[in-house]
């Protein structure tokens, strides 16, 4: 896991954190870790992230989970 820290788009702020996972069985736990993190912070009044994302290796298509996690497959983010 690890925290983008990048300022410049409103996407990327603040600070969010993304897991990156190589198979789709490993999305459940990665969105777990990810609200771990989000509600660690609500608890200490802090700032939350605007954008929980599982990049994954063997992902089919990018979608948005009902609690509120990104997944994108990282072939989504060649050029």
């Amino acid at each position: 896991m690890f925290l983008d820290e990048r300022r410049k788009s409103s996407w990327m702020n603040p600070r969010n954190p993304f897991e990156i996972k190589l198979g789709a069985n490993q999305i459940e736990q990665a969105a777990v870790n990810l609200l771990k993190i989000k509600n660690d912070l609500l608890a200490e009044k802090a700032k939350t992230p605007s954008v929980l994302c599982v990049l994954c290796g063997l992902s089919n298509a990018a979608y948005l989970r009902e609690d509120g996690v990104y997944v994108i497959p990282l072939t989504a983010l060649k050029q």
